[in-house]
């Protein structure tokens, strides 16, 4: 009776596995005037999961002094699910002014043009079934342009925003408390002290990503304060052989790298092949993706170098629906290159918005020079370094058969290295497959999180049995343990109770 009841279920669960759903929307809106709630309508129409959020201190598109660009995201309401970065760069002085701001409790974080005082900070209130609402704790009169990816649907099972602190020693270094198996790591990291929720000395922007210990990138730009221009020191870098990584306020050495090691049963490892002197924090976004290798995908590209060129990226996702961009703005390559500088952007291939943020280093005695733009039209936008308002590169997306293209409307001849995150889900009408491993309860499956074996000599269990890692499912020795082979499902294991 009780191997006829498991069958039943079985059918159930396999139902449920089927089912491509990833669901992302990309816009743009105006921050509110005054503190107080906002709601903002996404399209197409989902309940999020997870958002991402960025932009600088400009209520209009293109180029502007200064450097105010900053980037955040959040998972849930709880003030611990938010986290932002924020920059403070100050053009045409003679000692740089260059500083940078982590908020563990905001999703949103801008920074005044003249201090590093907070103009705009907001944490969400709630995910809507058409989009979201935040509450803006600070908030001036000014209404600066805001950009968003927002992420849903079932193929996400699993999202948490939070932040840690990078280890003082090299070795490997344990990250848990997520609550769930990740299977993919993005990194949000700044600044080169320990504070949080106040402004510190330095410009220090990085980004990082992991899906596998052959599947990882990281970019990092930095930017020194109070230099006197003679001459000014900073730089960036962006490689593929780690997850993580800073560069010091000089922009001429790596201040801490971390390399992929394994994901856990509540978290991730990496190996901290350069520490850092204080425990510096910062941001991460864990997924669980229910089809890991259709919903998401990391890597580089260069950019094609003539205008109007198409620079075509495979993923191996069967549709990919939108990305995520980051580049320091030179070619591939270890060195650290001279000059901050930073560009972001996103689309869902419908809906585009891009930054721009660079320090540019003169090389002699001379002012600052500090550039920032954006652009609601664009997925990727990199503006010259010195001259305001000029374009150097600025692409379009969109989708292609196993991955996307970026079409260059705008292109120096320069072919610059993008990191790349790639959103998307099994092409319509493929068959989705379960999990290698699946425990099936109550007509609903389970990943497999770790491989036990009985010690109890009165009931000895001879072969692997593979437990769910969640006390909370109520059940000691599962019944049945299934393995999906030869496109189909089979008992690797039975034992009944």
């Amino acid at each position: 009776m009780r191997r006829w009841l498991i069958l039943a279920l079985l059918v159930v669960g396999i139902a449920t596995a089927t089912r491509a759903d990833l669901q992302i929307a990309q816009g743009n809106f105006a921050k509110r005037n005054g503190t107080g709630t906002q709601q903002v309508v996404i399209s197409p129409a989902f309940t999020p999961k997870v958002i991402y959020f960025w932009g600088t201190n400009q209520t209009a598109t293109g180029g502007a002094v200064g450097g105010n660009d900053w980037f955040g995201v959040t998972s849930g309401t709880p003030a611990a699910q938010n986290f932002g970065v924020a920059a403070y760069n100050i053009d045409n002085v003679a000692t740089s002014d260059a500083r940078i701001r982590i908020a563990q409790q905001a999703c949103v974080i801008i920074t005044g043009p003249t201090a590093i005082t907070v103009v705009g900070a907001a944490t969400l209130s709630s995910f809507n079934s058409n989009g979201f609402t935040l509450s803006w704790g600070t908030s001036d009169t000014n209404a600066y342009i805001i950009y968003y990816i927002a992420l849903g649907g079932t193929d996400i099972t699993n999202v948490l925003v939070g932040n840690r602190t990078w280890a003082t020693s090299t070795g490997n270094q344990a990250f848990t408390s997520v609550g769930f198996l990740p299977n993919f790591i993005h990194i949000i990291g700044g600044g080169d002290g320990t504070a949080v929720d106040t402004g510190t000395a330095d410009y220090l922007r990085d980004f990082g990503a992991a899906l596998s210990t052959s599947s990882r990138w990281t970019v990092a730009t930095s930017a020194d304060d109070g230099d006197s221009m003679s001459p000014f020191v900073s730089g960036r870098s962006l490689v593929t052989t780690e997850m993580a990584s800073k560069l010091n306020v000089s922009g001429s050495a790596v201040l801490a790298a971390a390399d992929f090691v394994s994901f856990g049963s509540d978290g991730w490892t990496w190996n901290v092949t350069t520490a850092p002197a204080s425990a510096h924090p910062f941001g991460f976004v864990a997924f669980n993706f229910a089809n890991v290798a259709n919903n998401v995908a990391i890597g580089t590209f260069n950019k094609c170098t003539t205008t109007d060129c198409n620079s075509d990226v495979t993923t191996g996702q069967g549709t990919v629906k939108g990305v995520l961009l980051f580049s320091r703005g030179a070619t591939e390559g270890t060195t650290i290159v001279d000059d901050s500088r930073l560009a972001v952007g996103g689309s869902d291939f419908t809906n585009e918005g891009s930054l721009s943020a660079s320090h540019y280093e003169p090389g002699a005695a001379g002012n600052t020079r500090v550039r920032q733009g954006i652009s609601s039209s664009k997925a990727f936008i990199l503006m010259d370094l010195i001259t305001l308002n000029d374009v150097d590169a600025e692409c379009d997306a969109s989708a292609i058969a196993n991955g996307f293209r970026t079409t260059w409307t705008t292109s120096d001849g320069v072919a610059t290295t993008i990191a790349y995150i790639a959103f998307g889900e099994a092409a319509a009408g493929a068959p989705v497959a379960p999990p290698r491993r699946a425990i099936i309860i109550s007509g609903k499956q389970y990943a497999a999180w770790g491989q036990w074996h009985s010690e109890s000599p009165a009931r000895p269990l001879p072969k692997p049995w593979w437990r769910e890692g969640a006390a909370a499912m109520g059940a000691a020795w599962l019944p049945a343990v299934m393995r999906w082979r030869g496109g189909r499902w089979s008992f690797e294991q039975q034992h009944f109770l």
